[in-house]
């Protein structure tokens, strides 16, 4: 069924989950929470997975890096300011309809790739946000963003989940 060998990127590992929308969420590492949101693994193999994230409204997740994880970012529904390169886009004319999907998002679907390490922020307005996180892990297996995180926690919660996660 999965057809990529370790050596594809992160865009084409993304291209064939969007193609194939292959949901198997693991047994062992599957969901995650923070103080500002959870996360859900819906499809891990090899380097690659798949995280669904909801995000708390009205939360920020400070400034922090992925290492040795190449990332997209999927928009899906609410409303979210990201921020990498120390610039936070917030468009507030662009929280409207779909101008050609009924009922959804007028972001839905748009794309941010996060090379290894890059310096990104996230902060939710009232309505929250969610949010695919696409993931290509380079120099170990697979289990969550969330733990894999260098910088300022969003609070204990998280340094719970850092400090208890399977290595």
């Amino acid at each position: 069924m999965f057809n990529l060998d370790n050596s594809a990127s992160v865009e084409d590992f993304t291209k064939w989950w969007l193609k194939h929308k292959v949901i198997r969420p693991p047994f062992v590492d599957g969901i995650f929470y923070t103080d500002i949101a959870a996360s859900v693994i819906l499809f891990r193999e090899g380097p690659f997975q798949v995280e669904l994230y909801i995000s708390k409204p009205d939360s920020v997740a400070p400034y922090h890096s992925h290492t040795k994880v190449d990332s997209v970012l999927m928009y899906l529904t609410g409303n979210m300011i990201f921020g990498k390169d120390n610039v936070e886009v917030d468009y507030p004319e662009l929280q409207k309809p779909h101008e050609t999907i009924k009922g959804a998002h007028f972001l839905f679907g748009k794309c941010d790739y996060l090379e290894d390490g890059k310096l990104h922020n996230l902060t939710t307005k009232a309505e929250g946000g969610c949010f695919f996180s696409f993931e290509k892990w380079h120099d170990r297996e697979p289990n969550s963003v969330t733990v894999n995180w260098e910088g300022p926690l969003t609070g204990e919660l998280h340094k719970n989940v850092i400090n208890e996660s399977t290595p």
